[in-house]
């Protein structure tokens, strides 16, 4: 069995052993595995294959499946894994304190041990509270 069609019959059993309506949203979802299989075994290039299972996964029509192609799984991993410019944390004005609701786990400011409530009082040198 080819790496698709191994990759189709894992998501497909996923799909099918795991989804929480029973009913696949009206779908008759064995017909469905047929035609899909049929589609892989004669042949696509990985961006056709990769668009195939996403309308396949996007038929089921909820707002909670959906399926992502290596490049765009491989995004939003950076965007979740600290794979960005700045310190990594979210900060909130509380009267004139600037406070860490939480650093970003495995983020710069993780790593310096900064914690929820901490105050940032000044920044490059600078006081972060303004001169009455």
């Amino acid at each position: 069995m080819n790496t698709q069609l191994r990759i189709f019959e894992d998501l497909w059993s996923i799909v099918n052993d795991t989804y929480v309506y029973p009913d696949f949203n009206g779908l008759d979802w064995n017909t469905i595995h047929d035609q899909y299989r049929q589609i892989i075994s004669a042949g696509l290039t990985n961006q056709q294959f990769y668009d195939r299972i996403s309308e396949l996964i996007s038929r089921l029509e909820d707002d909670h499946s959906y399926f992502l192609d290596p490049s765009s799984f491989s995004r939003m991993r950076e965007d979740y894994t600290g794979k960005y410019f700045g310190v990594g944390m979210q900060i909130q004005k509380q009267g004139d304190s600037i406070v860490v609701i939480a650093p970003t786990e495995g983020g710069p400011a993780y790593r310096l041990g900064i914690q929820p409530g901490d105050v940032i009082s000044r920044i490059n040198g600078e006081s972060t509270v303004p001169i009455s």
